[in-house]
């Protein structure tokens, strides 16, 4: 019995720490996708109305380059064009209005990979980035304003996994994150500017992201 018990602890051990080698570099495109609806149910002297309404939407392309620092642990830098649309509101006609951001983004991220089976890993990560572009916000449908806005955030993502297609390919998925986000946008004010900053933790549970790497060996 404790024969048993010893060799089922050194294999749970070996399992859960070996992954990939010091000296692996893997190059990445990744997809970023949050979408949805927002649905409500009110209640009114007995009556229940329900409604619907555009959630906000996020996109993300994203190129990655990740270098294996030691056996098990990745560190990697990507380079990002997100976009985000988030439902403000409607106008007079009824239409909605939304808020939409266009930017360009550095990503640094640091993993631990534990193998789960001989082509399935747990890879939870934890990452910042920074980011520079244009927020829009309609007025009227069609009608609105543009300025700059710059911000940084930090992630951590904990449902994260790589599969191996091959001895190079492998397919990454990460689902929803932990993150915190700072933003600061200048508003135009006659010949100044005006200068607004905001923080935000969230907790994403709509949001995921699909990977695929190119490991050379």
């Amino acid at each position: 019995m404790k024969k048993s018990l010893l060799i089922f602890v050194i294999s749970l051990v070996s399992i859960l720490t070996w992954g990939q080698s010091k000296g692996d570099i893997y190059v990445s495109l990744t997809g970023v996708a949050s979408l949805g609806k927002d649905y409500t149910a009110t209640t009114l002297n007995g009556v229940v109305t329900k409604d619907s309404a555009p959630g906000t939407t996020s996109l993300a392309i994203q190129g990655e380059v990740a270098y294996f620092v030691a056996d098990n642990w990745r560190v990697s830098l990507g380079f990002g064009v997100p976009y985000t649309s988030t439902r403000k509101g409607k106008d007079s006609h009824d239409k909605w209005l939304y808020d939409t951001v266009k930017g360009l983004q550095v990503a640094p991220s640091i993993s631990r990979y534990f193998r789960l089976t001989d082509c399935l890993y747990y890879t939870p990560e934890i990452g910042g980035a920074y980011e520079f572009g244009k927020m829009s916000e309609e007025v009227t449908s069609g009608t609105g304003y543009t300025r700059d806005y710059t911000g940084w955030a930090l992630y951590a993502c904990f449902l994260a996994f790589e599969f191996k297609v091959g001895n190079k390919i492998s397919l990454g998925v990460g689902l929803g994150d932990v993150s915190y986000v700072s933003a600061r946008t200048s508003y135009a004010i006659g010949t100044g500017d005006l200068i607004a900053e905001s923080g935000e933790l969230k907790f994403n549970f709509n949001v995921s992201q699909i990977a695929f790497r190119y490991y050379f060996r």
